[in-house]
């Protein structure tokens, strides 16, 4: 992405499989569809905020070598870039700003097809119906960016809040 290669390690499948174990078992067609919308959403929203950290630090003449998708987030290697002085706190929060701003987009799409889907925001996976479907797409997409960028402000590390 944007000239710099991104890794996925193999790990990253499990947070995408794993909440839909039974179902494969019992419909492994209704599985299938959520598992591949719960990867393309997770994989968008982890690979979006590393390239937020990715944009802010282009525009302080940092340059990456590579991108890491792991099971619990990403993370960007940065070549070394000598006596510049980078604005840390800007690079680090642009990650979780870029989240934000998915989120709320995703919340407004969710608003959008919600009276047309059916009553209340559920994040219970639906029957394969395409409007309830894509209510609740854009219900995950909301939770699963809001939650990133707000787990990514605590104070702790690896996260960016804690750096």
């Amino acid at each position: 992405m944007a000239g710099v290669p991104v890794h996925v390690h193999a790990t990253f499948a499990i947070p995408v499989m794993l909440p839909f174990l039974h179902e494969w078992f019992v419909r492994p067609r209704h599985a299938l569809v959520l598992t591949v919308i719960v990867a393309v959403l997770l994989f968008s929203a982890v690979l979006l905020h590393e390239l937020g950290h990715l944009w802010a630090a282009r525009g302080s003449k940092i340059a990456a070598e590579r991108i890491e998708l792991y099971v619990f987030g990403g993370r960007i290697l940065f070549r070394p870039f000598g006596q510049i002085r980078a604005p840390w706190a800007w690079i680090y929060a642009a990650g979780p700003m870029v989240n934000l701003t998915v989120g709320l987009l995703f919340l407004a799409g969710y608003y959008l097809f919600a009276a047309s889907a059916g009553p209340g925001l559920s994040l219970v996976p639906p029957a394969l119906e395409p409007l309830r479907l894509l209510a609740w797409t854009f219900a995950l997409g909301a939770v699963l960016n809001l939650a990133l960028a707000c787990l990514n402000l605590l104070p702790a590390l690896p996260l960016d809040g804690g750096s």
